[in-house]
């Protein structure tokens, strides 16, 4: 008799990976989240217009 296993469950973060910034006060505010380790920057990339700032996240576990 073949024994069946099952997967464990993933589980999802929601937590978002790309945070855009579209005023100085938000970018600011994700430079400060990284700093105080509650995110880690892996990428930032120059948005749609000069004043917005696209970053690739992780966070710690």
């Amino acid at each position: 008799m073949r024994q069946i296993t099952s997967q464990p469950e993933l589980i999802f973060d929601i937590r978002p990976r790309l945070l855009i910034s579209d005023t100085p006060d938000e970018f600011e505010g994700i430079i400060a989240r990284a700093a105080c380790g509650e995110l880690v920057i892996e990428s930032v990339q120059v948005g749609e217009s000069n004043a917005q700032w696209v970053f690739k996240v992780r966070y710690p576990k």
